[in-house]
């Protein structure tokens, strides 16, 4: 990846909330489960097990979800999860702005809904189609590029767009 300033994804309380319901409750289900089927079905233990595993298997997909972070860069944005990192590149940037309502009539259109953030397509009749990636409907930053609409969520959206605008020599705000 090449080196630029890093923000951290801006977490929302709904989103915290969340994130600390989903990771304090998984295991408890998943022992509710157990001792349910193992009562009620009677049936074979690593059936039993299997079905008890499911909730801590999707606590552990949102946990992989999670967008911690964003690296701007001179020809890009990186997209930082929990393993792995997505990149949106820069090229034919038009403007940065800070826009705390750009999310007010956004519809999902292709999204993976993480516990932890959401990522996908999105669509409004301001936009047109986008790609977001969101942590924070009230700290959004909006790159238009000539292929399109980036939304992000970073922790300081004026700080980003500065910093985006210092790095490419372009943008607003």
């Amino acid at each position: 990846m090449n080196t630029g300033m890093e923000y951290g994804a801006s977490w929302s309380v709904p989103l915290t909330l969340r994130m600390v319901l989903t990771m304090f409750l998984a295991p408890f289900v998943a022992v509710g489960l157990f001792v349910t089927t193992r009562v009620t079905f009677n049936l074979p233990l690593p059936a039993d097990i299997a079905i008890a595993v499911l909730p801590l298997v999707f606590a552990l997909a949102f946990l992989l979800r999670a967008i911690r972070g964003f690296v701007v860069s001179r020809d890009a944005v990186f997209i930082r999860h929990l393993l792995w990192t997505s990149c949106e590149p820069l090229h034919g940037l038009k403007s940065a702005e800070v826009d705390a309502e750009a999310m007010e009539d956004a519809e999902h259109v292709r999204t993976r809904p993480g516990g932890l953030g959401t990522a996908g397509w999105y669509w409004s009749a301001r936009f047109g189609r986008f790609r977001g990636y969101l942590t924070n409907r009230k700290r959004l930053v909006v790159l238009r590029l000539e292929r399109g609409v980036i939304v992000l969520s970073p922790d300081d959206p004026d700080a980003f767009v500065r910093h985006l605008s210092y790095f490419r020599g372009t943008g607003s705000g």
